[in-house]
C-alpha cells in the first residue's frame, strides 16, 4: 500500500475549492479527457521503464493500439517526465513507499510531478483533479487522498531540498559518477547543458553523387530556408522547425545526419579507385552515403541483420547503386564464409549505450545501466576481433560509438591493440570541440552535435623476434 511519510500541515486554512469548480476548471482547458491522456502517458513510462523500450517505440505502440496518433501533449508529458525522472524519482521516493505493483500509480504520479514543475499550460488544481480521476480509472480509489496529498506538499515545499548531486543534474548515480571522474569540471558542464537543452537546428548533407552542397545551398535559397554553416564539419544547419519544408528530403537528395558522424567519414585517408569497403552495422546507411559523398570511386558492402532496417537502408542509399550492396549478414561471421572478402577498410559503428544522445533520447539515463554497459563492452570487443579477420594488411578501421563513456570508447581500443599486436591506433586531427583521447577523439556534445567518440587503427605486419 502506498504510504506517506509525512504530515499534511496548512500555514493557513485553504480556501475551498467546490467540485463544480474544479470541473469547470477542468473542461475549460480540456477539448478532450486529461484523465485519458495521463493513463496514456502512464502507459508510455512503463513501457520504457519496465520493458526497457525507446521512447519512439512506445509512442508508436500507443499510436497502433488507438489506431491513432495520440495527441502531442502526449510526447511532451512523456519526453519531459523521463528527462526529469531522476530528479522527480528520487523526491518521490522520499516521501512515498511504493510496492511493486504500484508501479502504475509511480509512473501517474511523476507525471503529474512533472507537470506541476516544469509546465505552465495548465493550473495546478487542474492537473491535480486529472490525475484523481485518472486514478479512479484505474480502480484505485484508495490511493487518491494519497496522490493529492503528494502533488500539494511538492508545490508547497518544492522538490529540490531532498535531492542528491545525481539527482540534481538528472542523472542516476552511476553515469553522474563516470561523467565526473572522466571529464573536467567545464567540460560536464557543457554535457550537463546540452542534455538538458533542446537542439533547434538540424544538419544536412548532399546525398546522392551528383548533388553537391552548393547545389543543395541553392536549393535552400529557392524554398526561401536559412542556412548557416557548421563551425568544423561540413555540414548545413537548419532550424529543426523548418524540417517539413527542406527540399529533396523526401526522395532523399539529402540526408539529416548529427554533424559528428559527417565528420568522422573524414578521418578515412584517401583509398585506391574501386577499394572495396565495409560497413559492418551499416543501417540505415548514414555513414555510407556521407564517405561515398568524399570518395566517390569506393564499393561499399553494407552489413545489416534486420529486414525492415535494410528496407530503410535501400532507401536512403539508392541513389549510390551500383556503388553500394545491402548484405544480410552477421558481421561477427562474416570472415568465416568462404566466399569471404578482405576489405581495403572497415566502418564500425558499433552498438553502444549511446550516452551521447541523451539530451534527444532521455529514457538512455534509465535504460542503461552498469551491468548493460558490461554486455555492450562485450558485444563491442566481439565485432572488433571479428571484423579485424576481414580486413587486408594495410587496411583501415574506423571504430565510433555514440557513447561519452571511457569503457566503450578508449578503454575498448585499448584492451583491442593489447591483444592484437598487428593493430595500430593512427593519430587523428581533434576538431574544435572535440578532446583527444589516449586512443581516438571524442566529441563532447553541444547546441548543435549530439557528439560521440571515433578512432582509426590500420592493420600492420605481425611484429616479430629477431632470432
Amino acid at each position: 500500500m502506498l504510504a506517506p511519510k509525512f504530515t499534511i500541515k496548512y500555514h493557513k486554512k485553504p480556501k475551498k475549492t467546490t467540485q463544480k469548480q474544479v470541473e469547470t476548471c477542468y473542461n475549460r482547458h480540456m477539448k478532450t479527457p486529461y484523465a485519458q491522456n495521463l493513463i496514456l502517458c502512464m502507459e508510455v513510462l512503463d513501457l520504457v521503464i519496465t520493458k526497457k523500450s525507446s521512447l519512439t517505440h512506445a509512442l508508436h505502440n500507443i499510436k497502433k493500439r488507438t489506431s491513432g496518433s495520440p495527441p502531442p501533449i502526449i510526447h511532451t508529458i512523456t519526453h519531459g517526465t523521463l528527462k526529469n525522472y531522476p530528479y522527480l524519482n528520487h523526491w518521490l521516493s522520499q516521501v512515498t513507499k511504493l510496492k511493486p505493483k504500484d508501479l502504475n500509480l509511480r509512473h501517474l504520479t511523476l507525471c503529474a510531478l512533472f507537470q506541476c514543475h516544469f509546465m505552465e499550460v495548465r493550473p495546478h488544481k487542474t492537473i491535480i483533479f486529472a490525475a484523481l480521476e485518472a486514478c479512479e480509472k484505474l480502480k484505485r480509489n484508495w490511493a487518491k487522498p494519497v496522490l493529492r496529498a503528494v502533488l500539494e506538499k511538492s508545490l508547497r515545499e518544492g522538490l529540490q531540498s531532498k535531492q542528491s548531486p545525481a539527482s540534481s543534474n538528472r542523472l542516476p548515480d552511476w553515469l553522474y559518477e563516470e561523467i565526473t571522474s572522466t571529464y573536467s569540471e567545464q567540460q560536464q558542464k557543457q554535457i550537463l547543458k546540452a542534455w538538458d537543452t533542446d537542439q533547434e537546428n538540424i544538419a544536412l548533407r548532399p546525398n546522392k553523387p551528383d548533388f553537391t552542397e552548393e547545389m543543395l545551398i541553392q536549393s535552400l535559397k529557392k524554398t526561401g530556408i536559412p542556412w548557416k554553416k557548421h563551425p568544423w564539419s561540413s555540414a548545413l544547419l537548419i532550424e529543426k522547425k523548418r524540417i517539413c519544408e527542406i527540399p529533396g528530403l523526401e526522395n532523399h537528395d539529402c540526408y539529416i545526419q548529427d554533424p559528428t558522424h559527417q565528420y568522422l567519414t573524414t578521418a578515412l585517408p584517401n583509398l585506391p579507385i574501386h577499394s572495396v569497403v565495409l560497413d559492418a552495422c551499416g543501417a540505415p546507411g548514414g555513414k555510407t552515403g556521407a564517405l561515398l559523398q568524399r570518395q566517390p570511386q569506393l564499393r561499399i558492402d553494407v552489413v545489416d541483420k534486420n529486414a525492415l532496417k535494410q528496407e530503410i537502408t535501400r532507401e536512403n542509399l539508392q541513389h549510390y547503386h551500383p556503388n553500394v550492396s545491402i548484405l544480410s549478414e552477421d558481421s561477427t561471421t562474416l570472415h568465416l564464409k568462404k566466399e569471404s572478402i578482405d576489405y581495403t577498410a572497415i566502418l564500425l559503428d558499433a552498438p553502444c549505450s549511446a550516452t551521447a544522445n541523451i539530451g534527444q533520447n532521455p529514457e538512455i539515463k534509465i535504460n542503461q545501466t552498469p551491468e548493460s554497459i558490461t554486455h555492450l563492452n562485450q558485444q563491442q570487443a566481439k565485432l572488433l576481433h571479428a571484423t579485424w579477420q576481414s580486413l587486408k594488411p594495410g587496411g583501415y578501421l574506423l571504430y565510433s560509438t555514440c557513447s561519452l563513456l571511457k569503457a566503450e570508447n578508449s578503454e575498448q581500443i585499448s584492451h583491442f591493440l593489447s591483444s592484437h599486436s598487428n593493430a595500430v591506433s593512427l593519430p587523428l586531427t581533434s576538431p574544435q570541440s572535440g578532446e583527444k583521447s589516449a586512443h581516438g577523439v571524442v566529441i563532447l556534445p553541444d547546441n548543435y552535435t549530439r557528439g560521440g567518440f571515433f578512432a582509426l587503427l590500420q592493420k600492420v605486419l605481425e611484429k616479430t623476434v629477431d632470432k
